[in-house]
């Protein structure tokens, strides 16, 4: 409203940021050949009331490097 009254006003809010929890600490592959595949499982849990986006990052191998897998969380 043009002109009108200020109102103070006292707002309150409760601030949650996702958290990501892995059910394991470490996660050991033990021994792999090369050529052979392992999988290990695992789970994600957000014990948090907001949304949490995640993705997987598969590995991408050449001659000049390794690249590890990764979880990312935005």
């Amino acid at each position: 409203m043009v002109g009108g009254p200020l109102v103070n006003m006292r707002l309150c809010a409760s601030v949650t940021v996702p958290d990501l929890h892995v059910s394991s600490d470490v996660v050991e592959f033990g021994e792999v050949k090369c050529g052979e595949c392992r999988i290990v499982t695992v789970q994600l849990h957000n014990y948090q009331p907001v949304r949490c986006d995640w993705t997987a990052v598969s590995a991408q191998v050449t001659k000049k490097q390794v690249q590890t897998p990764a979880i990312l969380c935005m």
